[in-house]
């Protein structure tokens, strides 16, 4: 792979990579970190990648194992950061920050899953084979992800009425 191949994956992808670690982490700096050590490893490993789908596939489920090992290393989830991130990233849309705060709030089995298949466009059967689940664990997990985004959601408008 060329540099400018390497370059424009890069591009391409590092939204989605900040988003999956920023999912584990709740954090902008940690995320940034699990970001820029994911293109490091892709850079290393361009050479055994193949297709297009592969390499988005890839490179998630390596974002998703940084996060992990940052996670651990820091024995911490520090969430100051995370707010301050969503408003930037949504200041013209109050909505769609009030729903991507509330999915970033869950249980990461259920914000993971959810964020793949609605912002991403994942199918159930491709985020099991990048979350190492079964295609029914992962369709388990978006109806009780919906279920409970749902039940947390209404509780913020019952709560400012």
């Amino acid at each position: 792979m060329t540099d400018s191949e390497f370059e424009s994956y890069a591009r391409r992808y590092s939204d989605t990579i900040f988003r999956v670690a920023l999912n584990i982490l709740k954090n902008k700096e940690d995320s940034e970190d699990a970001l820029q050590n994911t293109l490091i490893r892709f850079y290393k490993s361009s050479h055994k990648l193949s297709g297009e789908e592969h390499i988005k596939a890839w490179l998630i489920r390596v974002a998703q194992n940084e996060a992990k090992r940052i996670f651990r290393k820091n024995r911490r989830c520090d969430t100051s950061s995370l707010g301050e991130w969503v408003g930037e990233a949504f200041s013209d849309d109050l909505e769609k920050k009030e729903l991507f705060l509330s999915l970033m709030s869950l249980d990461e089995k259920y914000s993971t899953a959810l964020y793949l298949h609605y912002y991403e466009g994942y199918k159930t059967e491709e985020i099991a084979k990048m979350t190492s689940a079964s295609p029914s664990t992962v369709r388990s997990r978006l109806s009780r992800g919906r279920e409970l985004l749902k039940n947390l959601l209404s509780e913020d408008d019952y709560e400012s009425d």
